[in-house]
């Protein structure tokens, strides 16, 4: 089987849309192994996606994938509830939580997107006006600022709590505001938010035209906060359960070789290219990004996972409790194909 390549660049996608449109049959969730579908914003965050596409990966264990360009998790979520599509990447979200507690069957299988130790720089940090620098040295001035981010109710509730927490403050003393990624950064340029926290690329985007300086770094915020993961809609791990795993672990390959080219800088230039094709990025805004926090063996902080269901809960945004348990599942990533065998499979398939 080849691996559809639909969707990998930007100006396929429209193609693809129109495809899906006309008939939903090729995805695995809706009952045929044909394809996998992959719901995707078209972020350097897919980087394992695009990679263990462009290079054989999947067609190496059998599979063709194809993409469906989404906006957000709150598109993702019934798409893969329903079979439409089978594999997301989601933030950790009280949207995701609430669906898993209705019943939907989405599983949380594997990293895609992390926090650091706080070591080194994070993928993602709370900005201020370089003109603020002065005034704003910590959380203890934020009292009575104005904070955007993405959306209320995620993993990041928890970062800025605990760094709130830092200055003896809470949430209550502060206004949070949710705006686009883009539209943080031009109202932090425009005084419409005293502080902002983004994500690549729109933070190496900021730091370098001047629009902002950092704070805080998020993985000094929130260590090893995780942020994101890959999901699995239930009709495709109920129906499809060795693509699944077949998935996951050319998925992996994907993003060890992300990370070999962002940390070590082995075949960088090849690696970068790929993920620029897929995005519209260019090479050289990647270059100078700070790397998105993809763990290597796709493993989850189960702990932090559940704390922050349970802050999303005590802040009643989160409609009841729930147990890590029911929203992870780490076997596909334990039970991954070595990449070395893969690899081999890429290159002779």
């Amino acid at each position: 089987m080849s691996v559809l390549r639909t969707g990998s660049i930007p100006g396929a996608v429209a193609a693809l849309l129109l495809a899906l449109t006309a008939c939903d049959g090729g995805s695995a969730g809706s009952g045929s192994a044909d394809a996998i579908t992959i719901g995707s914003p078209g972020s350097s965050s897919d980087a394992g996606f695009y990679l263990a596409d462009h290079r054989g990966y999947f067609r190496a264990v059998g599979l063709k994938v194809e993409y469906k360009q989404v906006s957000g998790g709150s598109d993702l979520i019934p798409l893969l509830s329903t079979g439409r599509l089978d594999v997301g990447g989601l933030s950790l979200n009280s949207g995701l939580i609430n669906a898993v507690r209705s019943g939907n069957h989405l599983q949380l299988v594997a990293d895609k997107g992390s926090f650091t130790d706080g070591s080194t720089p994070s993928y993602g940090a709370m900005l201020i006006r370089p003109s603020d620098a002065s005034v704003i040295k910590g959380p203890a001035d934020l009292r009575g600022r104005t904070i955007a981010v993405g959306s209320a109710g995620s993993s990041l509730d928890v970062a800025i709590s605990g760094y709130l927490a830092q200055g003896g403050l809470t949430t209550k003393d502060v206004k949070i505001t949710t705006l686009g990624q883009n539209q943080r950064v031009i109202a932090l340029e425009q005084k419409a938010v005293d502080a902002a926290f983004v994500f690549e690329p729109f933070l190496s985007q900021a730091l370098g035209r001047n629009a902002g300086v950092v704070l805080a770094d998020g993985g000094a915020m929130a260590r090893d906060l995780q942020v994101a993961g890959v999901v699995f809609g239930g009709p495709f791990v109920e129906e499809h359960p060795e693509q699944a795993q077949d998935f996951l672990s050319a998925y992996l390959c994907g993003v060890q070789d992300y990370n070999a080219a962002v940390r070590d800088g082995k075949d960088a230039d090849a690696v970068l290219g790929i993920i620029a094709d897929a995005t519209g990025e260019s090479v050289e805004s990647l270059r100078r990004g700070i790397p998105i926090g993809l763990r290597s063996d796709g493993a989850l902080n189960a702990d932090d996972v559940q704390q922050t269901i349970d802050r999303l809960a005590a802040n009643g945004l989160v409609t009841g409790p729930l147990s890590v348990d029911e929203l992870i599942n780490t076997r596909y990533a334990q039970n991954a194909q070595s990449c070395d065998e893969i690899r081999a499979k890429a290159k002779t398939s």
